[in-house]
């Protein structure tokens, strides 16, 4: 008889007792090596496992091999923990201790592309004085991931999330440079591709041979029937190179879901093993050392026939489940996602002037703004409007754009661009840099962008 009561807890506590004994045969003998460890994994394991049952259960529970599937989980989330190194365990210890670094008014962070700034990894090392001397502990690289040769979105079309781009180094390159920074309290930040890989990724190689198995990790149809369906309610992200979100695939002869660019082919996470392969990517970057993941994309990473296949509540659920499986293997993990949609800005942000700069604002507590150079051949990053920060659950919304996009929404808004663009941000900061060497900058609500120049700090 339904007593109204949710009944999930129950099964979750059921199910991990059911499958833990099994598992635990399978590694018994690193499990006697890890000692006292093992019981620190264990205790956090029963403690998110009710949370990772209930989001697992919602996205994949009505699929008859859902056992099956809980089961492949709880494998991986002990394979990686028994890998992981045990400095990497003692700074798991340690952030548990401080579950609110990230919100700090004190966290100061930077971004850079690796070969702009240091040609490759191995030189990135040297520049950590210099990290040091501007205040950051936290540094965040735009993708290094391996990529095609041509066109790659910028490296955001990844064809392998555990080798880096041999332009700039490699992972053990990766693994040296976060022990150095980790070893002057700088966490490392890296993008993680969570909606789509590159068309030449592994996985899109076996899809176009014809295996079944990896077919099913995207989302490809035999004719338009369907894709027709779902484009009716869809926007075109680049408008401006190319129209729709489907692209032929003539290996397979079948049609390609491709929110993004023709070669960047969408994941379908209503397929489990999709799910629990990416989340193996992650707990792989977590073992190197990457301490937070920027979760890109996050908004297209679940469809829904008849919406516009954003923000769909089971997109959230992903994430959600993702952050248990984070807690469980590595607690120092922390996540950043894009949690913005930007539209009519002339209509609802004000603009005003300020000392020979044009600055459009939200009226937000979670401000940033558009700002651009005039005739004075320098920028400066304002300070925001704001004096408090947001927090629900340990949790923190940050404002993130990339520079193209708001570029060309100001330009739809018909709102004058000369010069280069930034953001404002939390701390009331100035930075002056010479306009000519800025390659990306921004500034979020606690991370500040940095350019790949040095900066010279003065009042505002």
């Amino acid at each position: 008889m339904d007593t109204g009561q949710d009944w999930r807890p129950e099964e979750a506590r059921k199910s991990l007792n059911r499958i833990l004994p099994e598992v635990e045969q399978l590694f018994s003998e690193q499990i006697r090596e890890a000692g006292q460890d093992w019981h620190q994994f264990k205790h956090r394991l029963y403690s998110e496992w009710e949370r990772l049952f209930v989001c697992l259960h919602h996205l994949y529970g009505w699929q008859y091999d859902f056992f099956y599937t809980l089961h492949r989980i709880l494998h991986s989330l002990m394979s990686y923990w028994l890998e992981r190194p045990l400095e990497l365990k003692l700074l798991d210890a340690k952030r548990e201790t401080e579950p609110f670094r990230y919100v700090s008014e004190k966290m100061v962070g930077g971004v850079l592309y690796v070969d702009l700034f240091s040609d490759d990894l191995s030189k990135l090392a040297d520049h950590i004085p210099y990290f040091k001397k501007l205040g950051l502990n936290y540094l965040h690289l735009m993708p290094i991931y391996a990529v095609p040769h041509g066109d790659n979105d910028g490296g955001y079309a990844v064809s392998d999330y555990r080798a880096i781009n041999p332009d700039i180094g490699s992972m053990d390159d990766l693994a040296r440079l976060t022990s150095a920074l980790r070893d002057e309290e700088i966490s490392l930040a890296l993008d993680f591709v969570f909606n789509h890989t590159s068309d030449e990724h592994a996985w899109a190689e076996k899809a176009k041979a014809g295996d079944p198995d990896f077919l099913a990790y995207y989302l490809t149809f035999p004719d338009r029937e369907l894709p027709d369906q779902f484009q009716k309610y869809l926007r075109d992200i680049f408008p401006t190179v190319r129209k729709g979100s489907f692209t032929w695939c003539e290996e397979m002869s079948r049609w390609v879901w491709t929110t993004f660019n023709n070669y960047q082919w969408d994941l379908n996470y209503a397929n489990a093993e999709v799910f629990r392969s990416m989340a193996e990517e992650m707990l792989f970057l977590a073992n190197q050392g990457v301490e937070v993941l920027r979760l890109d994309a996050v908004a297209f990473i679940w469809k829904r026939l008849g919406t516009n296949c954003e923000n769909q509540p089971e997109a959230h659920t992903i994430i959600r489940a993702f952050n248990a499986m984070a807690r469980i293997v590595a607690p120092c993990m922390t996540f950043k996602k894009d949690m913005v949609k930007l539209t009519n800005l002339r209509k609802n942000i004000p603009a005003f002037q300020n000392g020979g700069m044009e600055v459009i604002s939200t009226g937000n507590p979670h401000l940033f703004g558009y700002i651009r150079a005039f005739e004075d051949q320098k920028i400066m990053i304002l300070n925001n409007f704001s004096d408090r920060t947001q927090k629900m659950d340990g949790t923190v919304r940050v404002k993130y754009c990339a520079k193209n996009e708001a570029l060309n929404l100001l330009r739809n808004e018909n709102i004058l661009i000369s010069g280069d663009f930034l953001l404002g941000g939390y701390q009331p900061v100035g930075w002056i840099f010479p306009k000519n060497k800025i390659s990306f900058v921004s500034y979020d609500h606690y991370f500040l962008y940095l350019p790949l120049t040095e900066l010279s700090r003065r009042p505002l």
